[in-house]
């Protein structure tokens, strides 16, 4: 058969078989460039001052240790004054949602409430809060926690998280003026891609970038979305995200040095992309394309060395060649 298909194409005028080889490859740099790596994983490090988390419909659930603070049912209009700051344990299921927002003064605060995005209907217990004394009354509408001062405060263990993860804010301006609150954003952060060697299984660096500050991070490439769309490309992207969240050590050694509290994110995540979106610019989707994970794999590297060697010695060996001639031996 092969011998066959070389006839046939030996067959063919030069300038049709110049056409089928330019366009194969225009076909396989389509292929190439068109689709996203499903299996890569992108490892995202940041210091933020805001971050969103919804909790994936998986029937497991998360549970966070909070410090000494104040924490009711919603509204937040309803908090004693002179309530005095307990230690608070809180326990998430599939549907909820957890913001985190720095404060000017030191502390932060949490805004536990429901999720329309991730596909699964939350439970009416889909928050459950217990404090020092006793667990607080079921909440339809979730629960508010402020933290107290830097001073006043022990240590605050690490956050497991996972699901859906927004990290940074829309940077808001000319409100919130006077009211203790941060202009809350994404202070630093690091994106790495990798993605698996076909012959090994290990993985390899593929790509990396640094985030600017006041970007936002999506790890599931949804933050240009509408309200009406959002949901579905949530359940599209079906990304698998691990981490954690942890107050920041700074110079004041325990998170804050001064002015607002950052928290360090470190996630995996695992999926075709992630979003990310500079200030007043649109959302852009980092992901490893078909294209990118070929010419890496290391036998192709080997392969073009190997060719470009090749066509060096091509070039080089007849100049060398013609430099040697009888004419040119000295007398």
């Amino acid at each position: 058969m092969l011998s066959t298909a070389l006839g046939l194409w030996n067959q063919l005028p030069a300038l049709a078989r110049l056409a089928v080889v330019c366009g194969g490859a225009y076909l396989f740099s389509l292929w190439g460039a068109s689709g996203l790596s499903a299996d890569s994983t992108f490892s995202v490090r940041a210091r933020t001052q805001a971050l969103v988390l919804e909790v994936p419909c998986d029937g497991k659930g998360l549970t966070w240790d909070l410090p000494e603070g104040h924490i009711v049912a919603q509204p937040v209009a309803d908090r004693p004054a002179t309530a005095p700051p307990k230690f608070v344990t809180v326990r998430m299921l599939g549907g909820a949602r957890a913001s985190i927002t720095a404060r000017d003064d030191g502390r932060w605060t949490m805004a536990f409430d429901r999720s329309d995005t991730l596909g699964c209907a939350p439970a009416p217990d889909f928050v459950t809060v217990v404090t020092e004394q006793a667990a607080l009354p079921l909440s339809s509408e979730g629960y508010a926690y402020e933290s107290v001062p830097a001073a006043g405060r022990g240590p605050v263990p690490p956050w497991l998280v996972k699901g859906r993860i927004q990290i940074g804010a829309e940077l808001q301006f000319g409100a919130g003026l006077g009211t203790a609150l941060a202009m809350p954003m994404l202070a630093s952060g690091q994106l790495q891609a990798r993605t698996p060697d076909p012959g090994t299984g290990q993985r390899r660096l593929v790509y990396e970038e640094a985030f600017d500050p006041g970007s936002m991070v999506d790890t599931h490439a949804c933050l240009d979305e509408s309200a009406g769309t959002l949901a579905d490309c949530v359940t599209r992207s079906n990304s698998d995200v691990q981490g954690f969240v942890q107050l920041a050590r700074g110079e004041g050694g325990d998170g804050e040095a001064a002015g607002a509290p950052t928290f360090d994110v470190l996630l995996i995540v695992k999926g075709a992309a992630i979003g990310v979106r500079e200030q007043g610019a649109a959302q852009r989707t980092v992901g490893v394309t078909r294209w990118v994970q070929f010419y890496t794999t290391p036998w192709v590297q080997i392969f073009a060395s190997v060719v470009a060697t090749l066509a060096t010695l091509v070039c080089v060996v007849p100049v060398f060649g013609a430099r040697a001639g009888p004419g040119d031996r000295a007398e």
